[in-house]
């Protein structure tokens, strides 16, 4: 709320909002609830916001798959494949030849949408969770334009359950803070409180 006493007028004049993300839609509502459903403020999981900011890209979004993240994916399948015969094995494979072809048809791709779920369709467009935030810390490090934008429209960018973020987004969203007249990006959390070992 002090944002919203200092800076209220002037974010609202020039068009510009403060961002928390945090990572359930629960938490979102006690935030939103919290701040007064104020529409100075984004609200939002970590995973739709960085979505609502990249979908657009849909060019980039094709190329970060084809070139960073389905070639990670299936270098960890092709790790678990010792080349045998057992069940592990033989899946890992599989999986791997899956990947490759769904990378090719990455190609036909016309458009990609955030699925809301821990699964990726690649054929379809479709994006799980881990595939968003990948994509998402992809354009937003190698993008200056995406930088630019996201600087221009929030100012004020906040990470609650900051122990939980994926260190590539931490790392993305540094780089968007790296300049001077930039975003400030504030990350909270408790190391002690952490779910996930990411």
């Amino acid at each position: 709320e002090v944002i919203r006493d200092l800076h209220g007028k002037r974010l609202r004049r020039d068009g510009q909002k403060v961002v928390c993300v945090t990572y359930t839609k629960r938490a979102v509502t006690v935030i939103s609830e919290r701040l007064r459903w104020d529409d100075l403020y984004v609200v939002s999981t970590l995973h739709s916001f960085l979505w609502g900011e990249i979908r657009q890209f849909t060019p980039d979004i094709r190329r970060a798959l084809i070139e960073h993240v389905l070639p990670a994916h299936i270098a960890r399948q092709k790790e678990a494949d010792n080349g045998g015969k057992s069940k592990a094995a033989t899946e890992a494979r599989a999986k791997a030849e899956r990947l490759e072809k769904e990378r090719e048809g990455l190609k036909d791709v016309f458009d990609f949408k955030y699925a809301d779920s821990q699964f990726s369709d690649y054929v379809k467009g479709e994006l799980g969770h881990d595939d968003v935030v990948s994509v998402a810390a992809s354009l937003i490090t190698s993008n200056a334009r995406l930088q630019k934008i996201m600087g221009q429209k929030y100012p004020y960018i906040f990470v609650d359950e900051a122990q939980d973020t994926h260190e590539e987004i931490v790392q993305a969203l540094n780089v968007v803070c790296a300049g001077d007249g930039v975003p400030i990006v504030g990350y909270f959390g408790d190391p002690m409180q952490q779910i996930y070992d990411k």
